[in-house]
């Protein structure tokens, strides 16, 4: 039988409720996705799912990059790195066939893959993707993983949204578990690498 993957999804834009959704990755994304799908835009396949606000002020039309809300949710990065982590150990990515094969680190430990993060890592830091070049915050309202659910009733207030369920998708299994994984050498790894998202975000 031939394996299937579902492809990365375009980036939640909508026309009719005028707002434009910044995925940062391992933020909740997914499930903010889902629950806005009923007023996602025919897309053009323009922008992928993670886009970045530098992409998008480059690439859309003024008007709208200027008249539409934006918003995306950040996390904090000790919480981040560990989701991360164990989203990479995921099984379904050991096959070879996987479009995202090239993350599996199942052969790491959650130290090496730390220590390793920095020099290796090609993800983006969340300032990078929502407050470039320190240029400050380029959306309209950032929201936070640890207040997920409130703080997205406060766009759908602003947006005149019904309020949206969310419900749990692509969550990294026993990311809630690693209490005692960190140490002096994990946490410096991520203090440094992090530090503009630790100040940018308090």
């Amino acid at each position: 039988s031939v394996r299937r993957f579902a492809a990365r999804p375009d980036m939640v834009i909508s026309d009719s409720r005028r707002f434009i959704f910044l995925a940062v990755p391992k933020t909740g994304s997914s499930s903010i996705e889902l629950a806005l799908e009923p007023y996602r835009s025919p897309s053009t396949g323009q922008f992928n799912k993670h886009a970045t606000c530098s992409r998008l002020r480059r690439d859309l039309p003024g008007a709208v990059w200027n008249s539409y809300f934006k918003f995306a949710f950040v996390r904090n990065p000790y919480d981040l790195m560990q989701s991360w982590y164990f989203y990479r150990q995921r099984e379904e990515l050991a096959a070879p066939d996987h479009p995202r094969h090239h993350l599996y680190t199942g052969n790491l430990g959650f130290e090496e893959f730390i220590l390793g993060f920095a020099k290796n890592e090609l993800m983006l830091r969340q300032v990078d993707f929502i407050a470039p070049y320190g240029r400050g915050v380029q959306v309209d309202f950032v929201g936070r993983y640890e207040s997920l659910e409130r703080d997205l009733q406060q766009v759908c207030e602003h947006l005149g949204l019904a309020p949206l369920r969310l419900r749990r998708v692509r969550a990294s299994a026993n990311e809630e578990t690693g209490v005692n994984l960190w140490n002096r050498a994990t946490r410096t790894v991520v203090n440094e690498y992090f530090a503009e998202d630790f100040t940018t975000f308090d």
